[in-house]
């Protein structure tokens, strides 16, 4: 999803397509995370383990030139 929301302002790119897409992937991954975790314990442990695991994701399609740059 990042790497899509660093495309908006890139001619080659639509951007209200790319807005549209990351706005939904943002809900659907918290409505997900709500109803999965049973306890507001697991929701936060969640996200504490998804935010640094998605950076480092991101920072590997970019290091292997999957991201675009």
């Amino acid at each position: 999803m990042a790497i899509d929301v660093g495309r908006i302002g890139d001619p080659n790119y639509r951007t209200a397509e790319l807005v549209e897409y990351a706005a939904v992937l943002a809900v659907l991954a918290v409505v997900v995370t709500v109803l999965v975790g049973k306890t507001w314990r697991d929701r936060m442990l969640a996200l504490a383990y998804a935010v640094p695991l998605s950076a480092a994701g991101y920072l590997l399609m970019v290091a292997t030139a999957f991201g675009g740059r």
